[in-house]
């Protein structure tokens, strides 16, 4: 009666252990959804450009299905091998150490200003070493957020032909220094 007790015992706490390690249903999926379109996002790139002003300073985010592989190429350079979709902005930050947590908002093309952005394209057939479609995001509100071990990153905006662009994105994010003065 004793061992069938102990036992039951042990059964009922492995079982709870093991039902508590279960993943969180609820948990945000790294995604891009624009107008009925949802693709899933595996992974991405930051990328620091140095120095654009005397106040701010130059980031690059990119986000891609797992269709595409990202690496390390020749000379310390982001690599990207396959064909999907991949997601882009540019902006500027007011830290040279850190891309700064906060809300980024689009500003033209060539206007350099710490807390804002001036490009974000996408291509759902984007592929390095061929031609493929970009289409430009040209308004919306970037929200980035930095976790310890990566980024928190969500976007809620409208492309050029005024279908609305969302996208979230947790997780690490691949660093590349490729300042100029380096």
């Amino acid at each position: 009666m004793k061992k069938t007790f102990l036992f039951l015992t042990i059964f009922a706490l492995a079982a709870l252990a093991f039902i508590g390690c279960k993943k969180n249903d609820n948990e945000p999926v790294n995604y891009l959804q624009v107008g009925d379109t949802t693709i899933y996002l595996s992974d991405g790139n930051i990328i620091y450009y140095g120095a654009s002003t005397g106040t701010a300073w130059n980031y690059d985010l990119e986000f891609v299905s797992s269709n595409i592989a990202l690496s390390t190429g020749l000379y310390g350079i982001p690599d990207y091998t396959g064909e999907g979709t991949i997601f882009c902005f540019e902006l500027f930050s007011s830290s040279s150490a850190r891309l700064m947590d906060g809300d980024y908002t689009f500003i033209d093309w060539g206007t350099h200003v710490a807390g804002r952005y001036d490009a974000c394209v996408y291509s759902f057939d984007y592929n390095f070493h061929e031609t493929f479609t970009d289409h430009v995001v040209v308004e919306g509100i970037l929200s980035v957020k930095n976790t310890g071990g990566g980024f928190e990153i969500g976007f809620n905006g409208k492309d050029e032909h005024g279908k609305i662009v969302k996208m979230y994105y947790k997780g690490l994010l691949n660093y590349f220094d490729l300042q100029e003065s380096k």
